[in-house]
Formats: C-alpha cells, sequence, structure tokens
C-alpha cells in the first residue's frame, strides 16, 4: 500500500530527537514527499516535512507505541539534556506525573515539577556529568530502557548524609556508575528509577 494511501485520515507522529510533533494527516497522496502534497497535511510545518523527506524524522502512524529504540534515543536526549542543565527537555521526557525512585529515598518523587525542582537543587550541590557517548550499557524491553554511564562529579554545595545532617561542601570528586531504568508511555517517562552506590558516592565526596 502506497505510503499516502496508509496514513490518509490517520494521526501522525513525527519523532525526532529533540520533539514530538502530532497532527492529522489530511488528502496526502502517494507522492507523499513531494512537498507540494506535504504542505497539505494540517498542523505540520514546513522544515518539519522536509526533514521527514530526507529522513531526519520518522514516523509512527496510528497511535503505535514507539519501539525501544526510539525509547532509548530519547533516553539519550534526556541525559544530554541533563548534563546540560536544558530544563526545556528535560521537562518533555517526563509525563506530568511521573513517579521517580532515587536510591536512599523511601517514597518516589511525584510528577515533573517536582523532580525539576529537585533536580536543578542536586546541581547547586554536586556538579556532576554523566558519560552517555556511548553509555557503558544499553537497552530496551518492551516499554523499559535500562542505561549505565559513568558517572563523575564533585561536591559544591551543602549535601544531607545518612545521618540527616547537611554537611558543608568539600570540593571532593566521585566518579561511580549511574543507572537508570525507566517506563516509557507515548513518548514521556511514567516510572523511572535511578541506582548508583549510596555508600560509595557518600564516601568519595568526604561525608561518609
Amino acid at each position: 500500500m502506497p505510503l499516502g494511501e496508509l496514513l490518509k485520515g490517520r494521526h501522525f507522529t513525527a519523532l525526532s530527537s529533540q520533539e514530538n510533533i502530532a497532527f492529522p494527516a489530511r488528502d496526502i497522496s502517494s507522492e507523499l514527499f513531494g512537498f507540494a502534497h506535504c504542505r497539505t497535511m494540517k498542523g505540520a510545518s514546513r522544515s518539519t516535512l522536509q526533514r521527514l523527506a530526507i529522513g531526519e524524522i520518522r514516523y509512527a502512524v496510528g497511535g503505535a507505541p514507539m519501539s525501544g529504540e526510539d525509547n532509548l534515543q530519547r533516553m539519550k536526549t534526556l541525559d544530554d539534556a541533563w548534563n546540560s542543565q536544558n530544563w526545556e527537555v528535560f521537562r518533555k521526557r517526563h509525563s506530568a506525573d511521573t513517579a521517580v525512585y532515587w536510591p536512599g529515598q523511601p517514597e518516589p518523587t511525584r510528577g515533573r515539577a517536582a523532580h525539576q525542582a529537585e533536580s536543578e537543587a542536586f546541581f547547586k550541590s554536586i556538579e556532576n556529568h554523566l558519560e552517555n557517548n556511548p553509555y557503558k550499557v544499553m537497552f530496551a524491553s518492551g516499554d523499559w530502557t535500562c542505561t549505565i554511564a559513568n558517572w563523575k562529579g564533585r561536591m559544591i554545595g551543602p549535601w544531607k548524609g545518612l545521618d540527616g545532617k547537611a554537611h558543608p561542601p568539600t570540593n571532593k570528586r566521585f566518579e561511580l556508575e549511574f543507572c537508570t531504568v525507566a517506563r516509557w508511555q507515548n513518548g514521556e517517562i511514567v516510572e523511572e528509577k535511578l541506582f548508583y552506590d549510596q555508600v560509595s558516592f557518600l564516601k568519595q565526596i568526604g561525608i561518609l
């Protein structure tokens, strides 16, 4: 079946590393990649359609679930956003009601806004960087992704120890592995489990 016929009347989602653009596909002929026909796709910019035509953006039709590869690529852009403190992309990668589980935290952080707030606060105390190009481990299974990256940084602000007390910055460096296990839905993380050696982390930054 020609692609134009496949897309006709369907919901169309364009996928790239930085965006998730959705619009209804209307009056699309089999000559989808002729830009005159592409302009009939209501809600899509000409630049988006040009990028689709040259393969820079892939498509999913009819609300089909994203593949594990799609989710892994989004995970990569999330960690890129973490490293650069790009909170706009960071927010796009998490659902409004996401649940984030941290080591040593009895209850998850709930909600996109709360997770962004705690992440911004994290950087004020712990200067850090995930080495995710490439990851040490990176795989997907169903709606889940798992990544492991080398994680480096230093303590530049106060940090709470296992005793519950806030310790002043030591400026000491650390290096650990950081693992993220995430469950994805419609291109957003709805559940995120973070793992690192908390005892080694506290020892290396000098508060244990």
